[in-house]
């Protein structure tokens, strides 16, 4: 018995010891009431899910493990949650898309969207409490408005034009009370709709004014950018209110407008009248016994006497030249000044021309010759000339430094050099005389505006023409006494006037027949306050009479009239101003030795008067007129 315990011992150790080589296998498997990796259960392991917790609603049920290792739900009964039926005898409430017939609102939510939860319950998540149509307050989304509360909307606002907003019983815009609006097809003309889309009001192009094209409609407006105008289409139609068209100007010119020196009369993209390029009187100045008119193109044109070639035509011949005739050698002119028998232009380069006698040197050409010259000559030495001024036999230019360069006869001390006597054929400078803003010159005297409102006035005083309080001649420069707001100057023969700043008008100097306008003959030595005088914009002096012209563009002269130099229509001597009638629309004026001129209408046409025996008023005639005569132009 011991030695089989014993043997068989020895064959178990003996069977181990040969087997301890192999490895040792574990091998899963279904069915051994163990739950492995990878099953949902195995036998009576079922990893803690019951038909309970699985959806099925009977409490009694059993759940089993298959021998596949998979849930048996046989044994937890028929009814459960996911199988389309809402068993509300288990609670559920639901079963995925179907609600049982709720929403939010029947389950006494205000909004919002019903949904359905795993477990078969009412998911209220996007449900909103509170709030109704009809409670006044507007709950975005839904409602527009709430009874009166319209939440800052108003008819306007909502394109209407007008109108009070009201809300419906559904809570939305009550857009009937509200007006029409840009986009309702129809034209209100109330609320300046000229159109509406496609009604037009029954507008068309043409009788827009245009010649064809389509008419349209943009925000209520009318658009004629299609439309084409009469305007532009190479044919003048008078009747559509074209003055021109092109070149097509229906017989008119600068002339047949009224501008009697002419020009290129030019047609605006309006098809109106373009008269810019038309010839202008810029300016007119009367001579001893010739006229010249400086144009707006530089050029100018002298009439009248011409026997020492004062009208500047290249001739020298004592037969009036009655028309005017324009000046040779002469463009770009600026200013002009003419003097008993000479004329002189500044040029726009600041230099000097001049024609006419040079008798007394007052061509300032650096020599007594020639005696006269109809042909322009230049000024020795004057260059930056910026104004030009004088007398009866001498000339005066301002420099851009406000300073004087004059020439001609001195023989009164008329140049301001400090000594009289001579003449002098180059400009010499005045003394002490800066800051000129304009110069003038009667027949042995002259003056000089400065730029703070006061003035100089040199050469012969015997009558009190310089107006320093004195009847004495100076050779040096004076100051005016009391002048200190003067914004214009005139020069007669022997007495001067200023125009102030207020828009009266001081003269002084001889008072022989009138010309100061006191109401007497007597002189003045220094200025006098010419009664009746407000508004005046302008002022001239020549001879022994003056005149002014009025902010209403009428005119009153004054003075000596026995060649019908005053303008009146008589030959009567005015000691105080008259009223010159025919010259209404006067924009300045001049006066020569025995003859007067204007410039009227914008500078279109200029009108003379007086004595007219050498031609000297333009008019075609050497007969003397005793009031005022168109100037004709060849």
């Amino acid at each position: 018995m011991g030695k089989s315990i014993y043997g068989l011992v020895i064959c178990q150790l003996a069977w181990m010891l040969m087997s301890c080589d192999d490895p040792v296998k574990i091998q899963d498997s279904c069915g051994d009431d163990f739950l492995d990796p990878g099953e949902r259960c195995d036998t009576n392991q079922l990893n803690g899910v019951t038909c309970l917790n699985s959806g099925y609603h009977d409490e009694d049920g059993v759940l089993r493990c298959t021998a596949a290792c998979e849930y048996d739900y046989s044994g937890c009964g028929e009814a459960r949650c996911g199988d389309a039926i809402i068993q509300g005898e288990h609670e559920e409430q639901c079963e995925g898309g179907d609600l049982g017939g709720n929403s939010c609102v029947t389950l006494g939510y205000f909004r919002g969207t019903l949904a359905c939860t795993a477990s078969c319950r009412y998911d209220l998540t996007d449900c909103e409490a509170g709030g109704f149509c009809g409670d006044a307050v507007v709950q975005e989304g839904d409602e527009q408005c709430d009874g009166n509360e319209l939440g800052g909307a108003t008819c306007e606002s909502l394109g209407r034009y007008g109108g009070e907003l009201t809300c419906d019983d559904g809570c939305q815009f009550d857009l009937s009370t509200c007006a029409g609006r840009c986009g309702d097809g129809e034209v209100d003309g109330a609320y300046q709709e000229e159109c509406d889309g496609a009604n037009l009001d029954g507008e068309t192009c043409v009788n827009l004014g245009f010649s064809s094209g389509e008419l349209t409609c943009d925000a209520c407006r009318l658009v004629t950018d299609a439309c084409v105008p009469y305007c532009g289409d190479g044919a003048l139609q008078p009747e559509q209110a074209e003055e021109c068209e092109g070149t097509l100007f229906g017989g008119h010119t600068c002339r047949t407008r009224g501008w009697i020196f002419g020009g290129e009369l030019a047609c605006d993209d309006g098809c109106r009248f373009d008269e810019a390029p038309c010839r202008s009187i810029v300016q007119i100045a009367t001579g001893g016994e010739f006229t010249c008119a400086l144009l707006s193109d530089g050029t100018a044109a002298c009439w009248g006497a011409n026997g020492w070639g004062q009208c500047g035509d290249g001739l020298t011949t004592y037969l009036p030249q009655n028309l005017p005739n324009p000046v040779a050698g002469i463009s770009n002119a600026t200013r002009l000044h003419t003097g008993f028998l000479h004329a002189c232009a500044l040029l726009s380069d600041g230099t000097v021309r001049c024609w006419g006698m040079n008798q007394y040197n007052q061509l300032g050409n650096g020599s007594g010759s020639p005696m006269y010259t109809g042909t322009a000559v230049s000024v020795t030495g004057v260059t930056g000339a910026i104004g030009l001024g004088g007398g009866a036999y001498h000339t005066c230019a301002i420099l851009v430094d406000g300073t004087l360069r004059c020439w001609g006869v001195n023989h009164e001390g008329q140049l301001g050099i400090g000594a009289a006597g001579g003449t002098f054929h180059t400009p010499v400078i005045p003394i002490a005389v800066t800051n000129a803003t304009a110069v003038v010159g009667g027949d042995n005297h002259t003056c000089a505006l400065l730029s703070d409102g006061s003035a100089k006035c040199f050469g012969d005083g015997a009558k009190g023409q310089i107006g320093d309080g004195y009847n004495t001649d100076d050779a040096t420069p004076v100051p005016v006494y009391g002048l200190t707001t003067a914004v214009a100057l005139a020069a007669g023969q022997d007495h001067t006037c200023a125009l102030l700043a207020n828009g009266q008008v001081h003269c002084w100097g001889e008072g022989y027949y009138g010309a100061l306008g006191s109401g007497g003959t007597s002189p003045a030595w220094q200025p006098y306050s010419v009664p009746g005088m407000f508004g005046v914009i302008a002022i001239s002096a020549g001879g022994r009479n003056s005149c002014a012209v009025f902010n209403d563009q009428s005119v009153q002269c004054w003075g000596y009239n026995n060649r019908g130099q005053v303008g009146d229509g008589t030959t009567d001597q005015a000691n105080s101003p008259v009223v010159i009638p025919g010259l209404a629309g006067t924009v300045m004026l001049e006066n020569g030795n025995e003859h007067g001129c204007a410039v009227l209408d914008g500078g279109r046409r200029a009108m003379c008067w007086g004595n007219n025996g050498s031609g000297r008023l333009g008019d075609g005639t050497t007969t003397q007129r005793l009031s005022p005569t168109p100037v004709l132009v060849p």
